[in-house]
């Protein structure tokens, strides 16, 4: 029995571990755009189930799992936040005194954050609503919800497998799906506000409701944004991601 719970321990101290944001340690640009990916795919898949627990816990009205959800989505922006904190020390490191390499990660590290806070103030709200034990949102709105956590699943999901298999290509396949994302939220923004003029009876729901979308909307341009930062860099003559590397680092960041 002993020895089960040990391994049951030290298996979730090792994913933990890979959970866990790393510090840029390379001097070179190739490891750093390498070492930011990994970190970006981290995020995403973390901020991806983030998302979902907040959907569910607050269409089950789940305040367990809502509460378990803001202590995650504290520890992942306390982590991005000691990213930004180890910028002084990264620059100082890089081998090239590369402005193009520093401006790079600097940007990756702002969205970051940006997606961060948006996740933050969804689990926030999201649990404010159940703990304060407002009536359930609506049908429809729940309904609404999870065709958008659905869309977002199968974003989240290409971008963590096009960054954890550095197939950098598919960056711009993703981001073609932007105005298909944005359109989808801002049509239910619009249902929304035909509801509410029509017949919606709850102004907290409605608050909290449309609070969900414009926070999800800055969400997703966050995300973008990342994914625009590494495409704007992509050679598309590249034929894999190490010649692609090879070209940013000698030609790029000089």
């Amino acid at each position: 029995m002993v020895r089960i719970i040990l391994s049951r321990v030290i298996k979730s101290k090792e994913i933990n571990a890979e959970d866990r944001l790393k510090k840029a340690e390379s001097s070179s640009v190739q490891g750093v755009i390498t070492e930011s990916a990994a970190n970006i795919a981290n995020v995403v898949k973390r901020g991806n189930r983030i998302y979902t627990n907040a959907m569910h816990g607050l269409a089950e009205h789940d305040l367990e799992l809502l509460k378990k959800n803001k202590k995650q989505i504290v520890k992942l922006s306390a982590e991005v936040d000691e990213l930004s904190d180890n910028v002084f020390y990264f620059i100082k490191n890089l081998d090239e005194s590369s402005l193009s390499a520093s401006n790079f990660y600097l940007n990756i590290l702002g969205y970051l954050q940006d997606m961060t806070q948006s996740l933050e103030y969804i689990s926030k709200v999201s649990h404010k609503h159940v703990n304060n034990n407002h009536k359930k949102l609506t049908p429809t709105q729940t309904k609404e919800l999870k065709d958008l956590d659905d869309r977002f699943e199968t974003f989240f999901i290409n971008i963590i497998n096009a960054f954890r298999t550095e197939s950098f290509e598919e960056v711009g396949v993703i981001l073609n799906r932007k105005t298909e994302l944005i359109n989808s939220v801002s049509d239910k923004i619009n249902k929304q506000i035909e509801r509410t003029r029509a017949d919606e009876s709850s102004p907290k729901n409605t608050t909290l409701y449309f609070s969900l979308l414009i926070e999800t909307k800055d969400l997703l341009n966050a995300t973008m944004s990342i994914l625009d930062e590494y495409y704007s860099s992509y050679d598309k003559s590249a034929s894999n991601f190490s010649s692609w590397l090879k070209k940013i680092s000698l030609l790029d960041f000089k």
